[in-house]
């Protein structure tokens, strides 16, 4: 059990490593952890599009003069920014379930 809690290559390398008395991690995966971080993960990737997203409107905005396309690009504008609000909401809610457990 100490074998594969340790990380270490081979049970050569670890019987050597005890019996040398060389100093050893033992490595746990918290299951819900995993689960958290995957969730957390996505939503990042998710903000990291809009935001992408959100850049390339303002750059148009930025390079077009007419008022009723800079008018739509605001109102692009406004919904990427409510979806970016509502995935950080996400990400905060599933971080204190997390914490709560």
């Amino acid at each position: 059990d100490l074998f594969q809690r340790s990380g270490a290559q081979t049970k050569s390398d670890f019987v050597r490593a005890r019996i040398l008395g060389e100093h050893f991690k033992v490595i746990t995966v918290d299951k819900s952890a995993v689960e958290y971080y995957r969730k957390l993960s996505e939503l990042t990737a998710q903000i990291q599009k809009i935001g992408v997203l959100y850049n390339q409107t303002v750059r148009a905005i930025n390079s077009y003069h007419s008022v009723k396309t800079a008018q739509i690009l605001l109102e692009k504008l406004e919904k990427l920014s409510a979806q970016i609000i509502a995935l950080q909401e996400q990400a905060i809610n599933l971080t204190i379930d997390y914490r709560k457990r």
